[in-house]
């Protein structure tokens, strides 16, 4: 019981929230652990092998159980397992890669679930950049890191992120590079503007980098895509992807200058009263 309760209050945050709260939140952990069939210490074996999975450990996949699998006993008690699951992977990942994140941050590189062609180019940069700035790598099972250099430059904090999410950090100004466009990189950027927005910036700026980030047509980053007709079409869905993602939000989605027939070149501006976030794109 001990054990569940903290799995619980890393749900929840540091703090405990009412005894009510925590007392139903684990009824439905262990409820959802009775339909996988799980102990306790099955479960966090499970997400311990998930963390070596998702940064390229060589460990066997024989025994994992895939994320699609824990959705059991409804939607109340998935999420509990779910939350769960992301809390711990956090715990255990923050442990092995000891590199904290503020809320808010002056400067940030976020690498999402990038495609493993580009991930031993992406560890060179990380290791001969100069950038002194926080670094995020989200991961999971189904979107690792296949080699491990990623993590081994000692200035990465890694995060479990099933679609892309990064919820609770914020920057004035992002280096967003991975995959793929139009999908998990949307959900990064998403994240990232309501976060800031939430914290008050007045202007969140985020820099996808073309080379190490890649697109849904398969095998080719977007610096490899020259053909403006696709260009223009993959700019045009993002922003309506965007458009509902944020219709709720009283926030307004844009393509800054020919619109008509967007390129990489133009910038994609999302505002919500006096507050702008602008996306570029562009290399370093």
């Amino acid at each position: 019981m001990r054990r569940a309760l903290a799995l619980l209050s890393l749900i929840c945050g540091i703090a405990l929230p009412c005894a009510f709260e925590i007392t139903q939140q684990e009824a439905l952990f262990q409820r959802g652990l009775q339909h996988l069939g799980w102990s306790e210490a099955d479960f966090e074996r499970q997400v311990s092998l998930a963390v070596d999975i998702s940064v390229g450990r060589p460990v066997s996949t024989a025994d994992l159980v895939e994320e699609e699998d824990l959705t059991v006993g409804g939607v109340r008690v998935s999420g509990a397992i779910l939350n769960a699951y992301g809390a711990l992977f956090n715990s255990l990942a923050a442990k092995q890669f000891p590199a904290p994140l503020k809320s808010v941050e002056n400067k940030l590189v976020v690498i999402t679930h990038q495609d493993p062609s580009l991930q031993k180019k992406t560890a060179e940069w990380l290791s001969k950049s100069k950038l002194r700035v926080p670094v995020v790598a989200l991961v999971s099972p189904v979107f690792p890191l296949e080699t491990t250099d990623i993590v081994d430059t000692g200035k990465v904090a890694v995060r479990y992120s099933a679609g892309g999410e990064l919820p609770g950090i914020a920057a004035k100004k992002v280096i967003l590079l991975g995959g793929h466009w139009s999908a998990c990189l949307l959900s990064t950027i998403e994240d990232l503007v309501v976060s800031g927005f939430k914290q008050g910036l007045k202007k969140v700026e985020i820099q996808i980098l073309p080379s190490l980030s890649y697109t849904n047509l398969a095998g080719k980053s977007l610096a490899e895509i020259h053909d403006k007709q696709t260009t223009a079409n993959q700019i045009r869905n993002s922003v309506k992807e965007l458009e509902k993602a944020v219709r709720l939000r009283t926030m307004h989605v844009e393509i800054v200058g020919s619109p008509s027939e967007p390129s990489w070149n133009n910038v994609i501006r999302i505002t919500s009263g006096e507050q702008k976030a602008e996306i570029r794109f562009a290399e370093l």
